[in-house]
């Protein structure tokens, strides 16, 4: 049977009323006693999961009794029955969720300032890290209750983000050629993929063993699955364009960094098709758009290169960017460049496999001729 699939706020909330009802019944002295240590003693007798087995059974005992209670006379009636004026609970109630606004405030608002910290830095990598732990972490635990501002937040978060990954994007500063043909992938910062060396085995040394678990490419691809997971999951509870987009741009972004070029492909594809539900979120709709650039340059399809660059140009020009709209007409020209270049070695090829071929023609042709000559001689000398 499928594990149910909950999502982070709901997960929260159970976890919550876990907590209360042990708080309330077993003040969450049996919970911790199954885990202590002083009492499991594991590490100086065998008879550790004996012990471990017997407070388990017994804590599921009294779980049982404690749920009979619960169902007789449920917490909010002992919360009742403890304090009966209402408006006394109403306004213990409110203060306590003003308490929670004021602090969920407070703690954004260093959100906010770290994150303009960061970019004043040009740290891109620390700034998607803390984006995604505060985004997928902290604020999927809030509700519109508690925190009223939430979409002004998502909306500046995601777009510090945003300018920040099209700072990235800027004219080089050396020389590029393009007789060069990584000139286009370096110039979008995309580092080529190498295969990986092939390891030998010796029989009997266990040095060279390449155990499973114990490889580097092992603990890459556990965290890679793992990322993966926790960004589909985000992305089947994720209701807004602009979430939903920059959450398919990611997941392209892993994948063309594990060489993932068709799954990145697709992934750039929807975000670009998300993005365009909203007029207000073209700058995700250009960084999707320039995933897929970066792939056709990998790929060296340069016509459907070409196509891409166009897109993104226009984009760049409802942003109103003129770095963006330099570097990409920048791109344009190599492209151009690339394709003529291409066309010319072509044609090249072409003119000498015609002369290869015409040489191999004469050169079938040419032995008979001395054969004939030998003939004739032998007829004027008889």
């Amino acid at each position: 049977m499928p594990a149910e699939l909950i999502s982070p706020l709901d997960a929260a909330r159970r976890q919550r009323k876990t907590k209360i009802f042990h708080q309330n019944y077993l003040n969450g002295a049996w919970k911790a006693l199954r885990q202590n240590p002083i009492v499991l003693l594991d590490k100086y007798y065998n008879l550790a999961n004996e012990r471990k087995n017997y407070l388990s059974a017994t804590y599921k005992r009294v779980q049982k009794f404690t749920r009979m209670l619960h169902a007789r006379s449920p917490i909010y009636n002992a919360v009742h029955r403890r304090c009966s004026n209402p408006e006394v609970l109403e306004r213990f109630h409110l203060t306590n969720i003003y308490r929670i606004q004021y602090q969920t405030r407070r703690n954004m608002l260093s959100i906010l300032r770290n994150i303009r910290d960061l970019r004043a830095q040009n740290d891109t990598v620390g700034l998607r890290k803390l984006v995604s732990k505060v985004m997928g972490d902290y604020n999927v635990l809030k509700t519109r209750r508690v925190k009223p501002w939430q979409m002004n937040f998502m909306n500046e978060v995601y777009n510090h983000l945003a300018l920040s990954l099209c700072e990235n994007f800027r004219m080089p500063t050396y020389r590029v050629s393009p007789y060069d043909n990584d000139a286009m992938c370096r110039l979008l910062g995309v580092l080529l993929w190498k295969p990986a060396e092939p390891q030998s085995i010796v029989f009997g040394n266990r040095a060279t063993y390449a155990y499973e678990d114990a490889d580097t490419a092992f603990e890459e691809a556990k965290v890679f699955r793992r990322t993966i997971n926790g960004l589909s999951k985000r992305l089947h509870f994720a209701r807004l364009p602009m979430e939903r987009s920059y959450l398919l741009h990611e997941l392209a972004d892993i994948h063309l960094s594990h060489n993932h070029l068709v799954q990145c492909l697709d992934y750039a594809t929807r975000s670009v098709e998300e993005a365009a539900r909203s007029a207000n979120i073209k700058i995700w709709e250009f960084l999707a758009t320039m995933l897929q650039v970066k792939v056709h340059a990998i790929l060296g399809k340069y016509e459907r290169l070409a196509d891409v660059l166009n897109n993104a140009y226009r984009l760049a020009m409802d942003l109103k960017a003129t770095n963006l709209c330099t570097f990409i007409e920048f791109c344009r020209m190599l492209n151009m460049d690339s394709i003529t270049l291409r066309k010319i070695s072509i044609v090249m090829a072409n003119k000498r496999r015609q002369k290869i071929s015409s040489r191999s023609s004469y050169n079938t042709l040419s032995p008979e001729t001395p054969d004939a000559d030998v003939g004739v001689n032998a007829v004027n000398v008889a």
